[in-house]
């Protein structure tokens, strides 16, 4: 009896333990992006797989002063999902919560930056640590995004990392009744804990005009992250915006020297004729 007490405690201590150093951490995808005309806010939907394991969230961002508040925080949603009385399905409350707010909202479209020729540059700040003395490590790093069209900054925001070797993904979508504002979704590890988990945000861009808001095939929901394809740039920190402006200046120095072999083949054409036309004794 006493071997099997003793067994059980030693199991019992094991679980404790694993318990107490279980990973919180996880990725944060968001998604499903709606403009709300009453507060000037873009509204939309978190799913934070760390810490507590919260329900799907509902976040704004402010179109004035891009401040970010929770609509439905985490004790709100779990309020919800908790009085479901549908037993096959205890999210359905909170979804069809989630789809009756936004209703009366429009949906913001995916757009390709570049076809607007809007590049992002990444700019390394500093990095922040988490502990003390030798227990202490990089926690995250921040960087600066600054957002330029047609190779003039138009405006920045700030973003997370890990590492300045790391790759950020952009997005962008078009605002319903917005010539001057857009909205850009990163995705990108978002801290160091545990590796680094993908952080996905929202940011709102401003000065910027003659916007191509045709529609791309890149739909976001807050299921998973963004899906890489040729409307999502890559940027690097160690990237420029300069290497793409050069790019646009050696197109036009091609350009310009065909323009230089067209001429010389006219004057050559012409030299031709006049030599020809001044040996025919029928035009003297």
């Amino acid at each position: 009896m006493k071997t099997f007490l003793y067994t059980a405690l030693f199991l019992l201590t094991l679980t404790i333990s694993s318990v107490a150093y279980a990973t919180v951490g996880g990725p944060t995808y968001i998604g499903d992006f709606h403009y709300n005309r009453a507060d000037e806010s873009i509204y939309y939907q978190v799913n934070e797989q760390s810490g507590r394991g919260c329900p799907t969230l509902l976040y704004k961002i402010s179109l004035e002063n891009r401040a970010v508040t929770p609509v439905v925080n985490c004790d709100q949603a779990e309020a919800i999902v908790n009085a479901s009385t549908n037993q096959q399905d205890r999210y359905y409350g909170l979804r069809t919560t989630y789809a009756d707010m936004l209703s009366a909202m429009k949906p913001l479209s995916p757009i390709a930056l570049t076809n607007s020729n809007i590049h992002i540059d990444i700019e390394y700040v500093d990095e922040s640590t988490y502990g003390t003395g030798a227990d202490s490590f990089v926690s995250h790093r921040n960087f600066i995004a600054n957002v330029y069209q047609n190779s003039t900054k138009v405006d920045s925001f700030k973003i997370t990392g890990c590492s300045t070797n790391q790759p950020f993904v952009f997005l962008g979508f078009a605002i319903p009744g917005f010539e001057k504002k857009i909205a850009v979704l990163s995705s990108t590890k978002g801290d160091c804990y545990e590796g680094g988990y993908t952080r996905e945000s929202i940011h709102v861009v401003g000065n910027v005009a003659n916007i191509n808001k045709e529609y791309v095939n890149a739909y976001k929901t807050h299921y998973e992250g963004l899906e890489v394809s040729e409307h999502t740039p890559i940027v690097f920190e160690k990237d420029s915006i300069a290497s793409s402006t050069t790019q646009t200046d050696s197109q036009k120095n091609t350009f310009d020297w065909k323009l230089v072999v067209i001429a010389l083949l006219i004057l050559a054409a012409g030299f031709w004729l006049g030599k020809i036309k001044s040996h025919n004794p029928n035009t003297q």
